[in-house]
């Protein structure tokens, strides 16, 4: 197994009476029918039916999303997003700062991540799952199935250096962009 350490997420947290409807109107899946605990990809789109931004939306609840981009300016991303907020009762906050994103690439079914993530582990690439502020999201990144797990920047950096210890490869920039390439 191998893993790094995703530099740049965007993280935007979505709150309010009206986030579903507002997600709803504003990104190209169909929010309203994800059930929630799972996610998806979506696009934030302008007028023109151009895409501005590409999220993984995670629907925590109906007043309660994340949309996770895997890079660009989070401030771009939230202004994407949030532009046709008008009369809405939604509120978006850029928590780019608060999270990073570790990637385990392989079966992470057998490693023991219990004093991070708990026991369980999605294998589904629409499911996720939230233990103590980290969302752990089955997504492949290259040709091996992988986990992403979304967590406060400082226990990131905790769970790499566990990681390492445990004897999984890191990997650098380049070989994430060879891994990601392969995997088409």
């Amino acid at each position: 197994m191998s893993f790094f350490l995703k530099q740049q997420i965007v993280v935007l947290q979505v709150s309010g009476r009206d986030a579903e409807r507002y997600c709803q109107s504003r990104l190209s899946n169909d929010i309203k029918t994800l059930p929630e605990k799972q996610c998806c990809l979506a696009a934030a789109l302008d007028a023109q039916g151009k895409t501005k931004a590409l999220f993984r939306v995670l629907k925590i609840s109906n007043e309660e999303f994340l949309l996770l981009c895997d890079g660009g300016d989070s401030q771009a991303a939230k202004e994407a997003f949030s532009q046709f907020i008008v009369a809405d009762q939604v509120h978006v906050d850029d928590v780019s700062k608060e999270y990073s994103c570790v990637h385990l690439a392989g079966d992470a079914r057998n490693l023991d991540l219990s004093q991070f993530v708990g026991s369980s582990i999605p294998e589904t690439e629409n499911h996720f799952i939230v233990l103590n502020e980290m969302y752990i999201i089955a997504n492949s990144r290259s040709c091996k199935p992988g986990i992403d797990i979304i967590t406060p920047q400082e226990e990131g950096e905790k769970l790499c250096s566990y990681l390492s210890e445990s004897g999984l490869t890191p990997w650098d920039e380049n070989q994430q962009i060879l891994e990601r390439l392969t995997a088409g």
